[in-house]
């Protein structure tokens, strides 16, 4: 029987170091946060609260981003044209796949990547944006959108970026054209100066506990037998 019971305190002992093993290799989850709350061009702002828009990057799994785009507090026939995004320089924007999961709010939408070369009102540069309906089913207030983000070789961090100097205004994070605002017959260019950025550490808490459960389940039922 002490064989036995060593040859489980054994067995126990690899599945802990095992388990606390993989929870060490395993990455932060991230989930980033945009509120778009300032009028930057000198065009009429939204006339809702602020944030008139909000994104959301969320790591759904390795190297894959879920962005949602919501439209929270426009007001009347207010409609988001475009909206701007950076990129993290560093690795490669052409890697980076998007793919719509919920788009039926809107007509159409056209995507484009490019760098450090996509101009939000001519001020400040950014690496990839959406061109929204302008008529027919537009964005407009409560409306969502979501698309799949495959980065290649980043996470939801690799958003966080600001855009790169260009014109009097910025750097920003994100940007957006909103039509029909003040009589509904002007506009505005809207930004975020700030991000948040929350990590969301996967603990190894739960696989030493799970092993360590399951291991002196086993080693009980051997002593009662």
């Amino acid at each position: 029987m002490k064989k036995k019971t060593g040859k489980y305190v054994l067995v126990i002992i690899l599945a802990l170091m095992t388990s606390a093993s993989m929870a060490g290799q395993l990455q932060a989850a991230y989930t980033l946060n945009f509120a778009l709350d300032m009028e930057y061009s000198g065009g009429t702002a939204p006339s809702g609260t602020t944030p008139w828009i909000t994104a959301t990057f969320i790591d759904i799994g390795t190297n894959q981003v879920q962005l949602s785009m919501t439209a929270n507090n426009l007001t009347g026939n207010e409609n988001i044209k475009e909206w701007y995004f950076n990129f993290d320089d560093s690795l490669d924007l052409g890697a980076l796949s998007i793919s719509a999961v919920n788009t039926s709010a809107v007509d159409s939408v056209v995507i484009t990547k490019d760098m450090n070369n996509l101009k939000a009102d001519g001020d400040g540069k950014y690496d990839f944006m959406f061109a929204f309906s302008t008529s027919g089913n537009q964005f407009t207030s409560g409306e969502t959108v979501v698309y799949n983000l495959s980065t290649g070789s980043g996470d939801a961090s690799s958003f966080n970026f600001l855009s790169s100097p260009a014109g009097g205004h910025g750097p920003f994070y994100s940007a957006a054209h909103i039509q029909n605002t003040g009589d509904g017959t002007q506009s505005g260019w809207i930004a975020n100066e700030t991000s948040t950025l929350v990590p969301e550490p996967i603990s190894s808490t739960l696989f030493i506990v799970g092993a360590a459960t399951l291991g002196f389940r086993r080693l009980r039922n051997i002593r009662k037998g």
